[in-house]
């Protein structure tokens, strides 16, 4: 767009010396010859075609003078191509051959030759710079996503640290309140069941009935306790360790895991997923000649899935092959039924397939 404002305004520079000539016919010519070679210059854009046009007018020159009043849109496609010889002849030819006197012809073709040098350069300028500023701004863009997805996989690892730092606190504060103070509260129930014994001996006793209540207040606490240790430990389980962990030490196949859920996954869904992999894995080792065996659990939002997968020519499961082709659904055996327990318990669902392998794809909604 520079560039035709440039050739747009070098073509009404060329229309100056009508304050000195009579408009002809000739003049008339030339003007709408040098729009269309302005035209196809700008059009085609080609530096052979700029030199061929080029020379073509100054050819032209020689036999219509009134050409070499738009000297200065030649000179810019001149100094586009950094032809400065073929600049100079133009401009010598047009000076001799301009229908203005000679001083005239001379400042018109020196002042409209400079102009077009100059136009052409603030153009280059201008296109170089707005390519610098492209460039820029789109390096500048890329690195802002680069920092974004680093900030983010940053906060990822801090929050995964995090996490596995709450759970080892919350593993030490259940082992010491199951080493120390369970230990001390059974160590005092067994010594007040004594006091209740020699109670028992002698009803009339003084303290009799505060024994009795001193020993249902420690067993309450007791309760108490194991139950919140239970619950801290429950709470302290990682889905995913626990399964890497289980696939690591299974060496009967090849194992592959794929794990795709976030760490907030109801207890009672881990523990069932843990079961229902461990069954999966004994039947494949009891009744499979698989060579790989592949676990993937996904989180969607609206319910967590279970995918367990052997390439075994016979049932993984444990219950009878399918037909050659035909998916078959077994639930027969212990470990089958229990999976279907678990499974059933959440509200999910269980599909059991035998078709190129043993496959065991288990669906529980979210919030069971």
């Amino acid at each position: 767009m520079n560039r035709l404002v440039d050739r747009a305004a070098l073509l009404i520079f060329g229309l100056g010396p009508l304050f000195f000539l009579e408009p002809e016919s000739g003049f008339v010519a030339a003007f709408l010859t040098a729009l269309v070679y302005l035209s196809l210059n700008e059009y085609f854009d080609n530096a052979i075609l700029d030199n061929i046009l080029a020379g073509l007018w100054a050819i032209a020159v020689i036999f219509w003078p009134e050409m070499a009043l738009f000297f200065p849109i030649v000179a810019y496609s001149m100094a586009e191509r950094k032809t400065y010889i073929l600049l100079c002849i133009s401009a010598l030819v047009a000076i001799f051959r301009s229908p203005l006197p000679i001083n005239q012809a001379l400042f018109f073709v020196i002042a409209g030759g400079l102009m077009a040098v100059l136009l052409h350069f603030r153009t280059l300028f201008v296109d170089t710079l707005k390519k610098k500023i492209t460039l820029l701004r789109d390096t500048t863009a890329e690195r802002a996503i680069l920092l974004e997805e680093r900030n983010k996989s940053l906060v990822a690892k801090q929050n995964a640290e995090v996490y596995a730092a709450t759970l080892r606190e919350r593993n030490r504060i259940a082992r010491e309140i199951h080493d120390n103070v369970g230990h001390l509260l059974s160590r005092s129930i067994l010594m007040v069941g004594a006091l209740k014994a020699v109670s028992a001996a002698n009803p009339d006793a003084p303290g009799a009935d505060i024994v009795k209540d001193l020993d249902a207040t420690l067993n309450t606490a007791m309760t108490s306790i194991r139950e919140s240790v239970h619950d801290l430990h429950d709470e302290a389980i990682d889905l995913e360790d626990s399964l890497r962990l289980l696939l690591k030490e299974y060496n009967y196949c090849e194992t592959a895991f794929i794990y795709d859920a976030s760490k907030d996954i109801p207890r009672e869904v881990k523990y069932s997923f843990i079961a229902i992999v461990k069954e999966a894995l004994n039947n494949v080792t009891k009744h499979s000649n698989a060579t790989k065996v592949s676990v993937t659990v996904r989180e969607h939002p609206g319910l967590y899935q279970l995918r367990i997968e052997d390439n075994g020519a016979t049932g993984g499961g444990g219950g009878r092959p399918a037909d050659d082709g035909i998916p078959a659904v077994d639930n027969r055996g212990m470990g089958i039924e229990n999976m279907t327990g678990r499974v059933k318990s959440l509200g999910g669902n269980i599909q059991i397939t035998r078709t190129n392998g043993y496959r065991i794809y288990i669906t529980v909604p979210r919030g069971a």
